[in-house]
């Protein structure tokens, strides 16, 4: 017996609904119905604009103050804290992790 595993993607058919949802529905050889999981897409200019406000928050950040006024964009290597880009593509935990390790490297100029 084989499953199979078929994605239907709706487009926000109602006002208040999502706007991008993907159902993945998983048939049996039977025609049943095993599990259905659902994904939330955020369209990308959403999601850039989360990432640049968290990128925001640390460059408001005395360590951030502290650094570029310290070291000229010139005289930095690859020790040195590098800002993440908005529009890398990674997952979120992955963009979170590279925040993360970027904002406690600046706590190192506070």
């Amino acid at each position: 017996m084989y499953n199979i595993c078929v994605p239907y993607t709706t487009h926000a058919p109602k006002k208040n609904a999502l706007p991008h949802v993907t159902i993945f529905v998983i048939f049996l050889c039977d025609g049943t119905v095993a599990r259905a999981h659902t994904m939330y897409r955020i369209p990308l200019e959403r999601l850039i604009t989360q990432r640049e406000r968290q990128i925001d928050m640390g460059k408001a950040t005395a360590g951030y103050g502290n650094y570029t006024a310290r070291v000229p964009p010139d005289a930095r290597n690859g020790d040195d804290p590098m800002t993440p880009r908005a529009n890398m593509p990674v997952t979120r935990r992955k963009f979170r992790r590279l925040v993360n390790q970027w904002r406690r490297a600046l706590h190192q100029w506070d």
